[in-house]
C-alpha cells in the first residue's frame, strides 16, 4: 500500500509539531526565574489556596495549600540566591498509592516537556530527572526533578535553575 505524499508531508508535520509544543520551565509555578523575594512572595500568596510565606530566612519562602497541576499541595519551598528566584518544590498531598501518584505526575510533566533525561528505583524510592541544557537560545541550564520520596508527605517536584546555584535538587523543600 503506497500512501500519498500529501499524507506522509501531514503525518511529519503533526509530529514535529507535537515536538515543537514542548516546553523549558524557565521558572516555577508561574515565577520567572531571577524573581525578587518580595515579587514571588507577593505572587505566591495571590494563588487559590496558598497560605503563608514565611520561611526560615530571607532566602527560603514556605508555603502550605493550593495545587499544582490541579493536584492538592501540602507544602511548596522557594529559594533564592542573590535575592533572585533559582528553585521551587512542592510535595503534593498523598492519597494512598504513591506510585500511581507518581506516573500520573510524570505523564504531566513529559506532556509538557518531554520524556525524562534518567529515570532511577531503588526499592519505594523512585526519581525521574528532566535536564535542560544552555543552549544559544536558552542562557539558563534547568532541571526537574520528580520523586516519589517513601519518607515524605506525597510525591515532591522540584524545578531549579542550575545556572544559578549547584547542588543537589532533591535536598530538602
Amino acid at each position: 500500500m503506497k500512501l500519498p505524499a500529501c499524507a506522509i508531508l501531514l503525518f511529519l508535520l503533526s509530529v514535529a509539531g507535537a515536538f515543537a509544543q514542548l516546553q523549558r520551565p524557565g521558572g516555577f509555578a508561574d515565577i520567572p526565574w531571577r524573581t525578587k523575594v518580595g515579587e514571588a512572595k507577593h505572587a505566591m500568596q495571590s494563588k487559590p489556596g496558598i497560605q503563608g510565606g514565611g520561611g526560615n530566612n530571607a532566602s527560603h519562602l514556605i508555603f502550605q495549600g493550593g495545587t499544582f497541576a490541579g493536584k492538592p499541595a501540602v507544602v511548596w519551598g522557594l529559594e533564592f540566591v542573590d535575592d533572585g528566584f533559582y528553585r521551587g518544590a512542592v510535595v503534593l498531598k498523598a492519597f494512598g498509592e504513591r506510585p500511581r501518584e507518581f506516573e500520573a505526575i510524570k505523564t504531566l510533566l513529559i506532556q509538557k516537556y518531554g520524556q525524562p533525561t534518567t529515570t532511577s528505583k531503588k526499592g519505594k524510592d523512585v526519581k525521574a530527572l528532566w535536564k535542560f541544557p544552555s543552549d544559544a537560545k536558552n542562557k539558563d541550564a534547568e532541571i526537574i526533578v520528580l520523586w516519589n520520596n517513601p519518607n515524605e508527605g506525597g510525591v515532591k517536584i522540584t524545578y531549579r535553575n542550575e545556572s544559578m546555584r549547584t547542588g543537589d535538587a532533591s535536598d530538602g523543600l
